[in-house]
């Protein structure tokens, strides 16, 4: 069975497929991820996502109103 295309809300007109960046550092970035549970880490190193559920966020836009949902499936 095919997936319904995500709707807008407001102006219900099919949304754009896109993503959120994630800046690793000055190198690199990679598409924004969800990560289960509380944050744990130290100040230097920022959150540590080790051991924990992780899925890569889809960011989906209505070309109309701007409206942005975002989805870790």
């Amino acid at each position: 069975m095919a997936e319904k295309p995500l709707v807008c809300p407001f102006c219900k007109i099919p949304l754009e497929p896109g993503y959120v960046i994630d800046f690793l550092n000055k190198f690199g970035t990679k598409p924004a991820e969800w990560v289960s549970g509380a944050p744990h880490g130290s100040l230097l190193r920022g959150a540590d996502p080790t051991g924990h559920k992780r899925r890569e966020i889809e960011a989906w836009r209505c070309t109309q109103c701007g409206i942005l949902q975002e989805y870790a499936r």
